[in-house]
């Protein structure tokens, strides 16, 4: 119950949330609420997918037109549904690892 409590509390108070902003995927940080943590270029994706590691939890991988990768947490689904919305041919088989 703790554990859903937590979840909960870092989804109300945005805590790693991805949003969509024009052509970037930003990902912001609680503790840094007005400069995002991280934001990549959408048309910079070369192909992503998520994975899981053997019930332990999930993630995406994202791989850059430049070669790059970007592994990602997850926790709430938010990436994968943007994803999907700005590139969803680029997108691999799920994988477990």
């Amino acid at each position: 119950m703790l554990e859903s409590f937590h979840c909960w509390v870092d989804r109300k108070l945005g805590v790693d949330a991805f949003e969509l902003r024009g052509d970037e995927i930003v990902c912001k940080h609680f503790l840094r609420r007005f400069s995002p943590w991280w934001r990549i270029r959408c048309q910079d994706i070369s192909t992503w997918r998520e994975w899981c590691v053997g019930g332990m939890g999930s993630g995406l991988e994202i791989k850059f037109s430049d070669g790059r990768f970007l592994p990602c947490e997850d926790r709430f689904g938010q990436l994968a549904q943007i994803l999907r919305h700005v590139a969803p041919t680029k997108e691999l088989p799920f994988e477990i690892v």
